[in-house]
């Protein structure tokens, strides 16, 4: 993650900030609506940057500072999923399985589909 700030911490706000909650979010970490929108380091965002950096083995201070900020980027890119269109996707034949008779197939019972026609309607 490039960040210009040195290190970013609790009561910060800007755009590095919102790139910060970005990849926290990306990756897992719950924040705070509010404080995304203002772009604003809260109590929301230390507890997202504590625990991530908990989990990897940091100094957990709830500070961004340059180790903990590549430990997000790097993360943040080796958690992406790749999506291909179907023409770009690499061949790998393909033989389906049968069905196998102890798996149980769930049946489509009246109540079953009188809560999907309510969903689809209150939906419109």
């Amino acid at each position: 993650m490039t960040q210009h700030n040195n290190n970013l911490s609790l009561h910060q706000q800007g755009k590095d900030v919102a790139l910060l909650q970005s990849r926290l979010s990306n990756i897992g970490y719950t924040i705070d609506m509010t404080e995304i929108l203002e772009e604003f380091f809260g109590e929301s965002t230390l507890q997202a940057v504590r625990l991530f950096q908990q989990r990897e083995g940091l100094h957990f201070t709830g500070v961004v500072d340059a180790v903990t900020a590549q430990a997000i980027a790097n993360r943040y890119e080796s958690d992406k999923t790749v999506i291909f269109h179907p023409s770009q996707m690499p061949h790998q034949p393909h033989s389906p399985q049968p069905l196998q008779p102890s798996v149980p197939i769930p049946a489509l019972t009246e109540e079953w589909l009188l809560l999907r026609t309510y969903e689809v309607q209150r939906r419109r």
